[in-house]
This record gives structure tokens, sequence and C-alpha cells, in this order.
């Protein structure tokens, strides 16, 4: 009986091994409807195309497996390909692989994943891409590609490519793609992330309008992305411009982490010179380049004074303190001048006659340390006249 027994496990196990489905135990194709199986209208079901120039249509008896393939058509000499966009979990190792043929016509065939942040997969925002080898084969050949998701990815475009020759026509086949999940890291516990963090540092005071530098270290956060910078609370210098908070995030400066998460650096940045003295809240806020989201330092109060103005020197007039002394010079005639001359002083008053030649007179007032006035003039003539009255007076009496 026991003999009997045994023989019959082995029976009932081998024929349970031979029902036994098989895709159970094969790893799951994350890609709908890659054996191209189903279609709605020209395209298969569950896949988009690139270009409206590319022609699809099923083809049943060029096929690798199964019933159906799908032939790419192309009559210009861009890429074209077919494509499903994905969710992918970052840092999990991932292969995509394919069959495919050319047909006729030459041209290239191979397998891209373009990583990006969203599901729009716009070419603008692609984190990464990787591609397989190319294939030119006119029989059957598989193509695989292995990536591992970057940190920052959580979309990926799965495409199919042909590359054409040039202008005239070129066919296609692929079939039995798929897209598997090979590696996939143990899940993190919260305590596992730590949070980011900021440590920044700045002047404690200054003066409105001059520049100063806020010097900064990012710690903990994504890796290897870009990050644009702000100052908060004035006007952040991005080389010979100075930026206001509302302006575009791509005109400011950026620092890239490194793939620790870690990056240090400085930026400049002033107050506005038309605003007014007093304390401001300073800060940095720095935008992550590819999901757009932000993060701000703590505030720092700075006090701003007004800008210090240099005096100016402005000409002092003195008046001399002794009296103004008068004398009287002898009429001299000069004929070296072309035109006449009368130089009148304040501490003393000389009188130059001149040439007759010259009726009109020029006046130029002698530079002296008191300041000309017509009360010296007067005072000058007079004295000058009295002395002269007394010389002829004094000469009448003599004869």
């Amino acid at each position: 009986m026991p003999k009997i027994a045994r023989v019959l496990a082995l029976i009932i196990g081998f024929i349970l091994f031979l029902f036994s489905p098989f895709d159970a135990l094969a790893a799951d194709n994350l890609l709908s409807n890659g054996d191209f199986e189903t279609w709605e209208g020209t395209l298969p079901t569950n896949w988009l195309k690139n270009y409206s120039t590319l022609q699809t249509s099923s083809v049943s008896g060029n096929v690798h497996s199964g019933s159906g393939a799908v032939l790419l058509q192309s009559s210009s000499n861009s890429t074209k390909y077919l494509y499903q966009i994905l969710q992918i979990t970052p840092n999990v190792t991932y292969r995509l692989s394919g069959w495919g043929k050319i047909s006729s016509g030459g041209g290239k065939l191979y397998l891209r994943a373009t990583q990006c942040p969203n599901s729009e997969c716009p070419s603008a925002s692609d984190i990464k891409i990787s591609d397989s080898p190319y294939m030119t084969s006119l029989a059957w050949s598989n193509l695989t590609l292995d990536f591992v998701a970057a940190e920052n990815a959580q979309f990926v475009k799965i495409k199919a490519s042909l590359y054409p020759p040039d202008s005239s026509e070129t066919f296609a086949v692929w079939d039995d793609l798929s897209f598997e999940v090979l590696d996939a890291p143990p899940p993190e516990t919260q305590e596992d992330i730590p949070d980011p963090q900021v440590e920044w540092d700045t002047i404690s005071s200054g003066v409105i309008g001059d520049v100063f530098k806020l010097t900064f270290s990012l710690r903990n956060f994504d890796r290897s992305i870009d990050y644009f910078i702000k100052m908060l609370g004035g006007q952040t210098q991005s080389g010979s411009d100075f930026l206001s908070i509302n302006d575009s995030w791509a005109r400011f400066p950026k620092v890239s982490t490194d793939n620790t998460g870690n990056v240090s650096g400085e930026i400049y940045g002033r107050i506005k010179p038309e605003n007014d003295p007093g304390d401001y809240q300073i800060g940095l806020r720095f935008h992550h380049g590819v999901n757009g989201d932000n993060t701000d330092s703590g505030l720092k109060t700075v006090n701003f004074a007004v800008p210090t103005v240099s005096p100016t020197t402005s000409p002092v007039l003195g008046v001399a303190s002794s009296s103004p002394q008068i004398s009287v010079v002898d009429p001299t005639f000069s004929t070296q001048s072309p035109e006449p001359n009368i130089i009148l002083g304040t501490t003393s008053a000389n009188f130059f006659f001149q040439s007759p030649a010259t009726p009109s007179a020029k006046k130029i007032a002698k530079k002296s340390e008191i300041p000309w006035a017509p009360i010296d003039f007067l005072s000058a003539g007079f004295l000058s006249l009295s002395a002269a009255a007394i010389f002829l007076l004094k000469n009448r009496f003599r004869v």
C-alpha cells in the first residue's frame, strides 16, 4: 500500500503541474495589450502614436507569437513610435523588452523609456531617457532595456520606435512587448526618511540699496535636482539684474543637489534703493526644478539704514577786520593795450587811464579778500578829490 500511495501522489502532482497557470509564475507585464492582440480601429488597444503620418495596422500572418502584431509604416524621415505612459516607483529596477523586425525599406528599431515627473510627460520635463540597442534585422530579434527609476520619477513613457533612413516608405513590425519589475527595494519607513533642512546666514545690519550676501546649506533634499533660489524681503541679484519676488523662477540663480541631496552656496540681494530704512524680514525660498514644490528658510530681522551722504564744501565769504586803505595812483597812459581797463579794488582804489583811441572802457574787478561795493569807490573818489583840492589851494597861496 505505501508504494501504491507514493505512485498516486506522483501522478496527481504531475497532473497539477501540467494544468497550473504559468502566468502566475511569470513576472507581471505592466503594459496593456503588449502582444497587440486587440484593436480599436487602426490602433492597438491602449496604445497611442506620436505622428498622424505614422500608419499602423494589424498583421496576423507575420507575428512572433499569438495571432496579432502591429505593423508600422513611415513615409518621412522623422522618428515614429507607439507609446504608453505608466506609473513607476523611484529606485526600482525595471526591464523593457520586445520583439521586432524590419519588413522593408531599411531603418532601425529600438525601445525607449523616458522618465518624467507627471502623467503628461512633456519633453521639457524629461528626467532621464534610456534606449535599447538598435536593431536592423529582417528576422525577429529581441531587444531588452534595463533601467533604475530616478528618485524624482513618477511616470515613464514606453516607446516602441522606428527610425526611418529617409523619406522613402519603411515598414517594421513589433510584437510581444513587456515591461516588468526586476528588483524592488524594501519600502522605507517614515523614520528612514530625514526631513529636508536649510541652514543659512546673512548680515545683521546693512544700508538701503547696498548689495549683501546670503549663504546657505541644504541637507536631505531630493537628489540630483536643480533648485532655484529667491531672496524673501528684497530683490535677488541675477547677473546684472535685480529680480523681484514675482519674477519668473527661470530667471533666478539655481544650484543642483548631489546624489545625497546636499548642496551649499550663496546668492546676493539688496533692499530696493527707494525703500524706507528700518527692520526687514529676510529669508530664502528654494524652488524644486521638477515638481515645483517650494521650501522656505526661516526669517531673520535685519536693520537697514539710510545711505550716508558726504557733505560738500561751500565757499565762505569773509570780511576783513582791518579798515580798507585807499591810495591814489597817478594816471598812467598805456598804448600797448588795444582797449582800456579800469581795475577797482576794495582795499585800494587804482585808476588806470587808457588810450584815447578806445573811448569805451571795460571794467574788470580785481579779486580780493573783501567783495567790492559801490560805497568803497565813492569813498575813494571823495578822498581823492579832497586831496586834489588841498594841493591846489596850497600852490595858489604860494604864488
